[in-house]
């Protein structure tokens, strides 16, 4: 028997339409299929089409060729199985081109990653924005970011600010600036924010969240007190571990989600193990807590690959290990998994919708600042520089290693997209077996060891 768990008729519309001839040597099982098998049964998700289907049989067993009309009508409504001379690739390509140009036929923009500083509180060794020059963004420049945000959003659209830095807490009064000002303009708005999480506690931060319309919080711990406190290296906290840590509390005790990373490197293995386990015994069974882990970017390229696969590799099991121990605790924050719906953009830099707005008022694409950042305008003049904008949303040609990857439709780059992880099919292939899991376990129950 044969069972669709979840299906997207409108991206399936565009995908299927051209199937019609039913005779199984016409067939193939589909390129983008994510299999599970457990027991007698399998799971199978396809990343272009979305859709998650049963099967009452082990699919090692039976070869399309086995399958009756009937099964492979059901299958191919969903993608799991194609037209055999179907280039799946070229045809993905062709689709996610037209759905990127229907999804961004609107000029409004409903997604603002505002930094109120580049400064910071903390010290971290790895920070991606040492050597940025500190800006701080001023109250009438916050006043003007209001207002260009106004004229640039749809009254009735609710749109998303997000608060980045530097530190974005370190400037809270801009904050308050902006949303006072949204509220006044009658502009809907809810806030997330990415913040060390050492001052989301102070009363006069704390009180202000639901004024501030605060949906979720993402902060991090690098390791147990020591280790954290040692990484984070703050100049004006004694103890950062605790306020965070108690800060956590104060956000769940408001109602307010939050996702933590847990940011590791190969010298800091034995303590993340630790802080995971303190985390799933202090909020395990909360819906508010999802956590997530994270290497350091450059320790998990293709270039430190090359220098030290040894190290890769073990950092690469590492975090499937932490993943997956967060995953049977339930904790893991599903929302990186991703698999369902389709995203015309897999980065806020690449959707022509959202912009990026630096302490000084001006607009680029991308939130990672750094000393090399091309800016294309200004909250006063609007564009000025539409080359430089249009570099982040070009689509570039598919890159080789992709080209035969089931997960390309989870994770396409673009032009200017930085990433280049040693480990992306991997960490992809294991994200997608966790969700397969976690559906396995919806439809039989069990203790989960």
């Amino acid at each position: 028997m044969i069972s669709i768990l979840s299906k997207d008729d409108y991206l399936n519309s565009f995908i299927i339409e051209q199937y019609s001839n039913l005779d199984t040597t016409n067939y193939k099982w589909s390129d983008f299929n994510v299999i599970r098998i457990e027991g007698l049964e399998t799971l199978i998700f396809n990343t272009f089409s979305k859709s998650l289907v049963h099967l009452s049989w082990d699919i090692s067993h039976r070869k399309i060729e086995d399958l009756t009309p009937d099964e492979i009508q059901i299958l191919h409504s969903c993608n799991i199985v194609v037209n055999i001379d179907i280039d799946e690739q070229v045809k993905y390509w062709e689709l996610h081109h037209l759905l990127r140009q229907l999804e961004y036929s609107k000029d409004t923009i409903n997604r603002y990653n505002i930094l109120t500083t580049t400064g910071c509180n903390a010290r971290c060794f790895y920070c991606f924005e040492n050597g940025v020059e500190i800006k701080t963004m001023s109250p009438r420049t916050a006043e003007q970011v209001a207002t260009y945000i106004y004229n640039n959003s749809q009254s009735d659209e609710m749109i998303e600010l997000r608060w980045f830095g530097g530190e974005p807490l370190v400037n809270y009064k801009a904050i308050d600036i902006i949303c006072s000002n949204l509220k006044k303009m009658g502009q809907p708005f809810y806030s997330t924010i990415s913040t060390n999480g050492s001052l989301i506690g102070l009363p006069h931060i704390h009180n202000s969240l639901k004024k501030w319309n605060f949906k979720k919080v993402r902060l991090s711990f690098d390791g147990l007190k020591n280790e954290h406190n040692r990484r984070k290296n703050y100049p004006a906290i004694h103890d950062a571990y605790t306020v965070t840590l108690e800060n956590v509390d104060k956000l769940i005790a408001i109602g307010i989600e939050t996702s933590i990373r847990l940011t590791f490197d190969e010298n800091n293995l034995n303590d993340i193990c630790k802080v995971a386990e303190m985390l799933i015994k202090r909020y395990k069974g909360n819906r508010l807590v999802k956590v997530y882990s994270r290497c350091i970017f450059e320790r998990l390229t293709t270039i430190a690959a090359n220098n030290d696969l040894a190290q890769v590799k073990k950092l690469v099991k590492f975090k499937e290990f932490i993943d997956s121990l967060l995953f049977k605790n339930g904790l893991f924050d599903e929302s990186k998994w991703q698999p369902i719906g389709y995203q015309p953009s897999f980065c806020a830099a690449n959707n022509p919708n959202a912009v990026v707005i630096d302490p000084m008022g001006r607009l680029t694409s991308c939130e990672t600042i750094t000393p090399n950042t091309q800016f294309w305008g200004d909250i006063i003049n609007g564009v000025t520089d539409n080359n430089e904008k249009n570099r982040w949303t070009r689509i570039m040609p598919i890159k080789e290693k992709c080209k035969t990857c089931r997960f390309l439709p989870s994770c396409t780059t673009f032009s200017l997209c930085p990433n280049d992880y040693y480990d992306c099919q991997e960490r992809a292939n294991n994200s997608y077996q966790n969700y397969l899991l976690s559906e396995f376990l919806k439809l039989s129950p069990r203790k989960n060891d």
